[in-house]
């Protein structure tokens, strides 16, 4: 899968989660081991998890919606509230396609952080 948007509403950024390697397909192989990652995250931001089927979108032309083309679209929206956000997004996405389908499996996920439990702590560190 590809390595999770961030989408930091205060600074305006949109930005991939910096990932070390990737593990196997969630839920295939019952006995696979995942790498956790941690991240700071403010109030309002947005993290987007999807998987490739997203963007190996063929247009017309056989023109191909990167990575980068998909950050463009996200980074448009980047303010509307996550359902609006990931509806648009994926409705460009299906207008950008040859066949206006998706030929792969497509998830999308998005989870936003309402508020932080404990807000003083952020960024703060002791020593």
């Amino acid at each position: 899968h590809p390595r999770p948007l961030h989408v930091r509403r205060d600074r305006s950024r949109l930005e991939f989660l910096e990932s070390r390697r990737s593990g196997p397909a969630l839920g295939v192989f019952p006995e696979a081991r995942y790498t956790t990652h941690t991240c700071r995250v403010c109030e309002g931001d947005l993290i987007m998890l999807f998987t490739d089927g997203l963007y190996e979108v063929e247009g017309e032309g056989g023109v191909l919606l990167d990575q980068e083309r998909l950050m463009e679209m996200v980074a448009a929206r980047m303010h509307q509230q996550p359902e609006a956000l990931i509806e648009e997004t994926l409705s460009e996405v299906k207008a950008f396609a040859a066949r206006h389908e998706f030929e792969d499996d497509v998830c999308l996920v998005g989870v936003e952080v309402e508020r932080l439990l404990y807000p003083t702590l952020v960024g703060a560190r002791k020593g």
